[in-house]
């Protein structure tokens, strides 16, 4: 289905480059990535995976606290029909809101590429505890 990462802070930027005036209909880099191609899934009181199901070569997501200005920002370079990223350092019971941009093409520097632009925001909130293992209720 789609590839799944640990991700990696990244501290520099590969996100400044151009996006060549190349695509067709339905290209995320002429015309945006839908928000029905993101999920947020596997929620818990720390943690949550950010699903993006948009075919590409690479995915630059970024996430922070709803109402903040600092982003933390993830990537990978591994092409495929999607990707997700887990990230385990939430703050507990905390709203968060994400983006991501996907490139398609040379990702190297100086390679003929696209970047599309960010996504529209996607919010969720970390629980305030776990939730329960196989629905059990409490």
């Amino acid at each position: 289905m789609f590839k799944s990462f640990t991700a990696i802070l990244i501290l520099g930027g590969v996100l400044g480059m151009a996006c060549p005036a190349f695509g067709q209909t339905g290209d995320p880099c002429k015309d945006g990535i839908q928000t029905s191609a993101l999920q947020t899934t596997n929620i818990g009181y720390n943690k949550a995976e950010l699903v993006c199901n948009v075919t590409a070569d690479g995915y630059y997501f970024r996430i922070r606290e709803s109402g903040t200005a600092t982003w933390q920002e993830y990537a990978t370079l591994d092409g495929g029909p999607g990707a997700s990223i887990n990230i385990n350092t939430l703050d507990q019971g905390t709203p968060y809101e994400w983006q991501v941009l996907v490139g398609i093409g040379d990702l190297t520097p100086g390679g003929k590429n696209c970047l599309s632009p960010y996504s529209a925001l996607k919010t969720f909130t970390t629980y305030t505890c776990n939730p329960p293992i196989g629905g059990l209720q409490v």
